[in-house]
């Protein structure tokens, strides 16, 4: 996520952002409402009472709404469809940090609600703005420190080793900054890594510039590829392969029938959104300059499907959200292995299909 903001085409990116907040923003909550009723109606099945249901399909629909668009971007050629680039690469961007922000705002809901209301709904719009507005202004004041300390500490000298490591630390301070004062961590270094590469990249001398860009661009490649690895682990050393085999033929079957049921809405919500959307867009911006010209049927198409995959963000957030002994979240070892369990075949089947 860092590197994402730190790697981000800004020039691109704004000329495009109505159509990039639009597609993250509201895509987003289109499609975790859509995954969270339709967990909500199998979750009831499964012995959860009220609140935790309520909870839990809220927790599902946020984990699942996050998309990832590294496979749909290696076959779009940046060079000959640069706005179809900028729009796809912005929404996964976009994307990842409202859902992040949508399960904090979750996690923050007041555990006694047992369904959703007009109260209930204003608490998480509150708590999920409140969120959104802290964590990026936190991110922003931290890269706006490496920038003054770059400028009128290390600019004399310009060690190519202090600057990298400066912007790394400060990065990873403003996540335990975020995760200590209970806001988006993850937002937050977004928004850190998009301020240093508009204020500190370009004050750093050419090789520390060069050096920034493939460290963290290799740091974030190994740290998904970790990831990735520990998910397949993980599957074969939960607590459920240690129950009966009747019960884990029957705990299979509950998070199959979760993940199918989630996959689908997630399909439904994210085709009845993307098309008529891309239409109304290309409509409004039919007197905008040429580079703003872009949705065409295909574009919407190529949007859409780069919408639905899942990939490591979802895998990571489910693996921190539903550890055992969070308060409002599943408390036995089958229940917890379903959550976790459901959010694999998402993930997978969301990567193969589309």
């Amino acid at each position: 996520i860092f590197y994402a903001g730190f790697s981000i085409k800004k020039r691109m990116f704004f000329q495009n952002v109505t159509t990039i907040f639009t597609f993250g923003f509201f895509a987003t909550l289109t499609s975790a409402a859509a995954i969270s009723a339709a967990a909500a109606s199998v979750l009831h099945t499964l012995g959860m009472t009220p609140q935790m249901v309520l909870q839990t399909s809220l927790a599902l629909g946020a984990v699942c709404a996050c998309s990832d668009t590294v496979a749909i971007l290696q076959i779009i050629d940046k060079r000959a469809y640069p706005v179809l680039y900028s729009i796809v690469f912005g929404e996964g961007i976009v994307n990842d940090a409202v859902a992040v922000v949508l399960l904090g705002a979750v996690d923050n809901l007041a555990s006694h609600h047992t369904h959703l209301d007009v109260a209930v709904l204003l608490e998480l719009l509150l708590s999920f703005l409140g969120l959104f507005v802290s964590s990026l202004l936190l991110g922003a004041s931290m890269g706006l420190l490496s920038a003054l300390m770059v400028r009128h500490i290390f600019k004399p000298s310009h060690d190519c080793d202090r600057e990298v490591l400066l912007l790394g630390l400060l990065g990873y301070i403003s996540y335990l900054l975020a995760d200590a004062w209970n806001l988006s961590a993850i937002m937050t270094v977004f928004f850190c890594g998009v301020t240093m590469s508009h204020y500190t990249w370009h004050s750093l001398c050419p090789t520390s510039q060069a050096l920034t860009v493939h460290t963290f661009r290799v740091a974030a490649v190994l740290m998904e590829m970790i990831l990735y690895a520990y998910s397949g682990v993980n599957v074969w050393t939960t607590t459920l392969w240690q129950q009966p085999a009747a019960d884990i033929r029957k705990h299979l079957r509950h998070a199959l029938a979760l993940a199918s049921v989630m996959l689908v809405a997630a399909v439904v919500a994210r085709v009845a959104f993307t098309y008529p959307v891309s239409a109304l867009l290309s409509r409004l911006q039919s007197c905008a300059p040429e580079s703003q010209r872009h949705i065409s049927m295909l574009d919407g198409t190529t949007i859409m499907c780069g919408g639905l995959t899942r990939g490591a963000i979802t895998l990571a957030l489910a693996y921190h959200h539903f550890s055992p002994g969070r308060e409002g979240m599943p408390t036995s070892d089958h229940q917890v292995s379903g959550c976790l369990g459901c959010c694999c075949p998402v993930v997978t089947c969301s990567a193969c299909c589309f």
